[in-house]
């Protein structure tokens, strides 16, 4: 390892993805940036401590471990080995374009900018679902709108050093909606986020339906833990009711094509109706186990 100090640490916690791990760590290697002037932070996030990484030079690249589960608490651990004075996060199901790092260090070079986000992009396989590919268009990252209301999504944040070190680390009691409530409170301390286009990321779809439902119950698992925190309980109350209303109801209006983003046939828009239908239910059961004191799921 170089024992040059870097300007930008980038930190990528893992949970089972190791297979994906390989194409973001090549694609961090083919930066358009001074390998010396950056690090790879990966953090495994798994009971087991026999995880070991194939060498990518020129990366500086290490590994470290945390066993307390949560993607916030990994990134936690990886702040705590950081050398940078910048801190960048990706996932291992990420690609950073070859000018993320630059566009990151760009647009923090301005004294007002304490913190920046930038786009997320879903990555489908050619032969995906068609009813799967039309739900990624619902599922695609708003990145840009969520800036503009002071936050940025963790699989694609940067932010200065100095921000974690005055209003604290994720909370890494959160398996989802950790970034968005720490963006919440940079916003409140005063700390300014930029958009830039330049810091794109491609991110690896997902196109199993169990593995979506798992995703959408994790979200909104964040989603009602994050008002809790926030003491709004109108917020809880009105997005519980909004929920339960929908869940007993299918979305028939996606029998008109006008209602979708991409065309599907008639046996593919009943198909869709019965998806999006199961999808509401599991939205309604994530809700049901945050208030019974269940736990997030983590992936």
């Amino acid at each position: 390892m170089s024992t040059i100090r870097p300007r930008i640490s980038v930190i990528i916690p893992v949970f089972e993805q190791w297979d994906l791990l390989e194409a973001c760590l090549a694609a961090l290697q083919e930066q358009d940036f001074p390998a010396d002037q950056f690090e790879v932070i990966v953090v495994n996030n798994e009971a087991r401590a026999d995880i070991e990484l194939a060498v990518h030079e020129p990366l500086n690249l290490r590994l470290v471990h945390e066993t307390v589960p949560g993607s916030y608490a990994a990134r936690n651990c990886g702040i705590e080995h950081a050398l940078g004075d910048v801190l960048a996060f990706t996932d291992a199901d990420c690609i950073p374009a070859p000018g993320w790092l630059k566009a990151i260090t760009g647009t923090l070079a301005d004294e007002t900018i304490a913190r920046v986000g930038g786009p997320v992009v879903d990555r489908l396989p050619a032969d995906v679902d068609p009813i799967i590919a039309e739900y990624q268009h619902v599922l695609s990252y708003n990145t840009e709108a969520w800036s503009q209301h002071g936050w940025a999504i963790t699989g694609n944040m940067a932010a200065k050093r100095s921000v974690f070190d005055d209003i604290g680390m994720f909370d890494g009691s959160m398996k989802s909606g950790g970034d968005r409530f720490w963006g919440m409170r940079a916003q409140e301390a005063g700390y300014a986020i930029a958009y830039s286009k330049g810091m794109e990321i491609k991110h690896t779809a997902r196109v199993d339906t169990e593995e979506i439902l798992t995703r959408i119950r994790r979200i909104v698992h964040g989603d009602f833990d994050v008002l809790e925190r926030n003491n709004d309980k109108a917020g809880m109350e009105k997005s519980l009711r909004r929920l339960k209303g929908r869940a007993w109801r299918p979305p028939l209006k996606f029998l008109s094509s006008k209602h979708l983003s991409t065309p599907l046939g008639v046996w593919d828009r009943v198909r869709y109706i019965g998806f999006r239908w199961r999808i509401r239910r599991e939205m309604l059961s994530a809700a049901q186990n945050f208030f019974a004191g269940g736990q997030a799921e983590r992936r």
